[in-house]
């Protein structure tokens, strides 16, 4: 880049971007997918994908000087993602988006290893192992033939919502929503100066 500083430099990556909301739980003997949260606030970019989990309110954030379990994610169940009321992605049951995930490679089946730590304000605090899952949401599944490892061929939503359903574990609970969607974006290096595309 110093030999040859006329030379356009560019290099691909992905862009995460956060959300979060906040929703009450329903079970799913309260009314089929009784939990509707609208997700927005998406950027004017190829969108590649998004994942998502729900964890609740008193885990995430405890009171009492209890420990905690910000990363205890529900398990969901029969969810449902539409967009302009077209469905994009059905997942019936507990483990239907579970196998989903398994079909991309990088993110497998979404589990990782975590532990939920027991109420209490003294030791010993004892810690309980549970199998943490999110939801993938994949819009590159059709990679782009230029380019296979990069900038996949995806859609974009701006100024655009996607309505996301499901059941969660428990009944009349507050939940945190929290996503990260994932754009396709481009370091570029050219004539000494550098920026960042997202797009």
């Amino acid at each position: 880049m110093i030999a040859y500083p006329e030379v356009d430099y560019r290099m691909p990556f992905t862009y995460a971007q956060q959300f979060q909301t906040q929703f009450t739980g329903k079970r799913g003997t309260q009314g089929f997918q009784a939990c509707s949260v609208t997700m927005n606030s998406f950027a004017n970019a190829d969108l590649v994908g998004i994942a998502f989990w729900v964890v609740r309110q008193d885990d995430s954030q405890p009171t009492g000087g209890n420990s905690s379990n910000w990363a205890n994610t529900d398990y969901l169940q029969d969810v449902l993602v539409t967009f302009n009321g077209s469905v994009l992605f059905r997942f019936n049951g507990k483990l239907a988006y579970r196998s989903t995930n398994m079909m991309s490679t990088e993110v497998g089946s979404s589990q990782w290893f975590g532990s939920v730590i027991s109420p209490g304000t003294v030791a010993p605090f004892i810690p309980n192992p549970k199998d943490m899952y999110m939801v993938y949401l994949d819009f590159a599944r059709a990679r782009s033939a230029c380019n296979p490892g990069h900038l996949f061929n995806v859609f974009r939503i701006p100024n655009q919502n996607l309505i996301v359903q499901f059941n969660t574990a428990y009944g009349d609970v507050p939940y945190l929503f929290q996503a990260t969607y994932f754009y396709n974006g481009l370091v570029q290096c050219n004539g000494g100066t550098s920026s960042i595309l997202i797009g």
